[in-house]
């Protein structure tokens, strides 16, 4: 017995110091030769995130020196170089599921090939299986000025597309991306929809109102308003309804529906919305007649904004109109004096302009005086 004790310690202190051992040799961390590096930009909802490791030139030749022509290159160093799309994209005309790829890419002297492979995961390339690509699309390298470090960035941006491109050495690789813009915020609001703002009538409302303020998806619009309305029928909600079966080709159904929303009660928005529609279907006179019955109601912040999007179409005399009559009613408001001053400004009446923006200056709140003075400093000295 004495002697098997004295063999399991003897076990344990060589496990002990092996243990030990170990732990003593543990490798402390370096920084890696091509640091990893992340760059990413959103277009709407749509967010983009390129995740790579940057390698540098070292005076080496790098095209078809340590990068080979005409073979698979992971697009950068180490792990593979991956692409994240939140949502549905298209690249280079071509159609891609959201989702995250591995990126890999073909050089060529004056045609590349841009591989997003399903497999982001990998090393580099050097487990690649063309079975798993998503997508191929080939683009032209351009000359640029030389980048020590490889990197990936974003340009020509618009609401629904960016370019992206990869730099390093003289050499820029760029590939468009595209995506339904409209249809990505809708898909996004659908989402926000089954939670919290789905409960009321406002949340569709104001989906159903994206549909008709960008005409897109006209028929998706007339859904989610119907689901606002089976919420709390109202004159806002009908008006929507009405402009957006006009958008389809209702003409007879939109007039109803105007009509149902006006027979609750006068209401600018309502009757501007009638009037819209009466344009529209050609019917100037009944047109008219609703603008009018629209501004006789009118509030003041209701008056102001239509007098601004009268400048907003070039209609400038019919904006002063407004925005006297704004004044005549709302004469202690230093904001109707200010938008008047502006209209008289748009017109060319620069002594009504003066005239009018120094009776808002003298009512205005003292945040807004350095503004109104800065104005009328440019008026006097023209």
């Amino acid at each position: 017995m004495k002697r098997y004790s004295v063999l399991l310690l003897t076990a344990l202190v060589l496990v002990g110091s092996l243990s030990l051992d170990l732990l003593a040799q543990r490798p402390v961390s370096f920084p890696r030769v091509s640091p990893e590096r992340e760059t990413a930009i959103r277009i709407g909802f749509n967010d983009i995130t390129i995740n790579y490791h940057a390698p540098s030139v070292r005076n080496r030749q790098v095209w078809n020196g340590i990068v080979p022509y005409s073979s698979i290159w992971r697009a950068g160093a180490n792990e593979n170089t991956t692409i994240t799309f939140d949502y549905d994209v298209v690249i280079e005309g071509k159609a891609l599921p959201a989702g995250t790829y591995g990126v890999h890419m073909i050089p060529g002297e004056s045609r590349w090939t841009i591989i997003f492979n399903k497999d982001h995961t990998a090393w580099g390339s050097f487990n690649y299986r063309e079975a798993e690509d998503a997508l191929r699309v080939d683009v032209s390298p351009v000359s640029a000025e030389h980048r020590e470090w490889l990197g990936y960035d974003f340009e020509d941006v618009t609401g629904t597309s960016v370019i992206a491109y990869m730099h390093w050495e003289k050499v820029k690789v760029p590939f468009s991306i595209e995506m339904d813009g409209h249809g990505i915020v809708l898909s996004h609001m659908r989402d926000e929809l089954m939670s919290l703002p789905g409960f009321n009538e406002l949340g569709w409302r104001q989906a159903a109102t994206y549909c008709l303020n960008n005409n897109t998806h006209i028929k998706e619009g007339l859904s989610l308003i119907e689901q606002s309305i089976n919420r709390n029928r109202n004159q806002n909600n009908l008006a929507v309804k009405a402009r957006l079966q006009f958008a389809d080709g209702q003409n007879d159904a939109a007039l109803a529906t105007i009509n149902e929303a006006v027979g609750m009660g006068d209401n600018f928005a309502t009757l501007q919305a009638k009037s819209r529609l009466l344009d529209g279907m050609g019917n100037k006179k009944e047109s008219e007649k609703a603008m009018k019955k629209a501004v006789d109601v009118g509030s003041e912040n209701e008056l102001n904004n239509y007098g601004y999007q009268l400048l907003g179409q070039n209609n400038v005399e019919e904006a002063v109109r407004i925005f006297k009559l704004n004044v005549k009613r709302h004469p202690d408001s230093w904001n109707v004096w200010d938008s008047l001053g502006e209209g008289y400004d748009r017109a060319g009446n620069t002594r009504d302009a003066i005239k009018n923006y120094k009776t808002a200056l003298q009512k205005a709140p003292e945040a807004q005086k350095s503004r109104i003075q800065g104005i009328l400093a440019r008026l006097q000295s023209s």
